[in-house]
């Protein structure tokens, strides 16, 4: 399992150095249609081969971080927030509904992540008065 991420990682790293210097306004799209590949190759294996759950894991794992990356990599700021909250909220309902432990833990875990994303944005609790 060890060997399968760090391909995927060394995968990405050299994908994200190949196309985020020149095409920066395309690489959140690639990162999302990578990881709808690897959503779909986990659905596929699920469906095909019942008897590799590890295989299973690893891919929607995947799959979730690349959903998180493609959405930190296309918005900032506020934005950044919202999106990861509506995700989290997506996956620990997908989590609950499918009875996967892992992915409920991820949404929940995003949850986190998103608050202390939102502790950071600038003027995140400050009000600007109504005139």
């Amino acid at each position: 399992m060890g060997v399968a991420a760090a391909n995927a990682l060394f995968f990405y790293v050299a994908l994200y150095s190949l196309i985020e210097p020149q095409h920066h306004n395309v690489m959140g799209l690639v990162t999302l249609a990578i990881g709808v590949v690897y959503g779909g190759a986990a659905m596929l294996t699920r469906r095909k081969n019942a008897g590799a759950p590890e295989t299973f894991f690893r891919q929607v794992l995947t799959a979730i971080i690349l959903l998180v990356l493609a959405t930190a990599i296309e918005f900032t700021g506020f934005r950044t927030v919202q999106w990861w909250s509506v995700e989290a909220l997506a996956l620990m309902y997908c989590g609950v509904r499918w009875n996967f432990k892992f992915v409920w833990i991820s949404g929940a875990v995003l949850f986190v992540f998103a608050l202390i994303k939102l502790l950071f944005v600038p003027e995140s609790f400050s009000t600007s008065p109504v005139v």
